[in-house]
């Protein structure tokens, strides 16, 4: 995620509205920073991520919003299912973002419920994993976004457009190569999967894996 830390005022509405609406007190030390991505994916909606340096450790917690509506995302798939058939973001999938929505539904989409996956590319800022495990993963597998083939398809039966990704995730400790469908709802499917490498600290293999949605 590209992260931009937004000016004392334009932080300050933010928080005011976060307060207001669910997390009173939560966020009140001066010491709070407010950054914000842009999703090109959604209509009038960024990801915010409000930070606390006052506490020990530091927290952060990430919401999407429209500046006066919020919605905390929590890591589970609902959430963000939900937020998509709301129409409240007007997501929009085509072939040049469709590959960031799967970055995104894999950061904030596949957790804390199910096993986590991400692609390559966002793998430093993996919780559990350092430095070294990160370059030794990523000098032996290709770089998901140069790596990745996207093909927008239609369905012959049920004429229902969905785009079909072929791309390297990390998933359970290992890196896989990954099939996925995702639909112009915002609906994530993992369909087909072969193990690349198994990771020490990992759980063991993963033959396949189930869907996502």
């Amino acid at each position: 995620m590209d992260w931009i830390t937004l000016e004392k005022d334009d932080a300050g509405k933010i928080l005011a509205e976060v307060r207001a609406q669910a997390l009173p007190g939560m966020f009140e030390s001066p010491l709070t920073e407010v950054r914000r991505a842009e999703l090109h994916f959604y209509d009038g909606y960024h990801l915010y991520r409000l930070t606390n340096y006052a506490t020990l450790p530091a927290f952060s917690m990430d919401f999407l919003s429209n500046g006066t509506h919020f919605v905390y995302l929590d890591g589970a798939p609902e959430t963000i299912r939900r937020f998509n058939e709301s129409g409240k973001g007007a997501l929009s999938l085509d072939e040049g973002n469709v590959f960031s929505y799967l970055d995104f539904f894999c950061r904030y989409g596949t957790g804390p419920d199910g096993e986590e996956m991400s692609l390559l590319d966002s793998l430093k800022e993996h919780p559990f994993l350092d430095g070294a495990e990160i370059s030794g993963l990523l000098d032996y597998a290709p770089r998901s976004y140069a790596d990745a083939t996207i093909r927008r398809t239609t369905d012959k039966k049920t004429k229902a457009e969905y785009f079909e990704v072929a791309c390297p995730l990390y998933f359970g400790g290992a890196l896989i190569d990954a099939s996925l469908v995702i639909d112009l709802e915002g609906r994530v499917e993992v369909t087909a999967s072969r193990m690349m490498l198994t990771h020490p600290k990992g759980k063991g293999g993963v033959d396949a894996l189930s869907g996502i949605k």
